[in-house]
């Protein structure tokens, strides 16, 4: 079987959906499928989060030619679900609990959608129609914690709540190891500093080292927080399956 992945997100890039696309990708080549994998790299353009539907659909002609096309997040099929083509769309966070600019798009492709799929239980509830909870992309490996760091693996971003983690870390008195990068990182270190927080911050690093990292810490953290608004929660906070997987416990935040 062929079978089409689009994504607003490479495979080799931070966060879930990457995460997820590579095991997917992995797994039906692994059973003998052929993969036809459509990234922002492939399909993108100006204006991407806005017109993404459109760009994918102008590869019409390569996803004909597939026997299954899945959409990593439901903008991307806004227009695909008119063709009659087989889609389905898999929900990862962001997508459904931010408010969209594109209300009649996302009604589309719930009415039209061929199946839908959530990666946790939180994101299908939120869904009006069935809605299958895929398993978690994470292998199980051995058993890792002890006396090491804290530790804190995410997007330097406010949703991701580094700024708590670093608190948590100074108030507990223990090592803290923040990985990550983006804007709110420079904020996050002069935190650290003034509150004298024991906290290495090891900027970026590629997913696969993550685990080997999880496997030395004894607690990981997953502070995350909504926008003022209420908007914005995570749909699934993958680390924290990730640390479980080495048997490494978590603390986090009903979000």
């Amino acid at each position: 079987m062929r079978v089409a992945l689009i994504s607003d997100d490479g495979p080799d890039g931070p966060g879930g959906v990457s995460t997820w696309l590579r095991a997917v990708s992995r797994g039906l080549g692994e059973a003998g499928h052929d993969v036809v994998l459509l990234d922002r790299r492939a399909i993108g353009g100006p204006s991407f989060a806005r017109w993404g539907g459109a760009y994918a659909l102008a590869h019409l002609a390569t996803l004909a030619r597939c026997d299954r096309i899945v959409a990593a997040t439901w903008p991307l099929a806004t227009q695909l679900v008119r063709t009659g083509l087989p889609v389905r769309v898999v929900a990862h966070g962001s997508d459904l609990t931010r408010p969209t600019r594109d209300p009649r798009g996302r009604r589309r492709v719930l009415q039209q959608a061929d199946r839908w799929f959530a990666v946790s239980s939180y994101l299908a509830a939120r869904i009006p129609r069935r809605v299958d909870v895929l398993p978690a992309p994470v292998d199980v490996r051995p058993a890792g914690g002890g006396a090491g760091p804290w530790g804190f693996v995410g997007r330097a971003v406010r949703e991701k709540g580094g700024d708590t983690f670093v608190r948590w870390v100074a108030q507990a008195g223990v090592r803290g190891v923040l990985v990550g990068d983006g804007p709110a990182l420079p904020a996050w270190r002069a935190l650290a500093a003034e509150l004298g927080a024991a906290v290495t911050f090891t900027g970026w690093v590629p997913p696969d080292r993550v685990p080997e990292l999880l496997s030395t810490w004894s607690l990981v953290a997953l502070p995350s927080r909504t926008h003022p608004d209420g908007s914005g929660a995570e749909g699934l906070g993958l680390v924290a399956l990730e640390a479980a997987a080495v048997g490494v416990p978590a603390v986090v935040t009903d979000v």
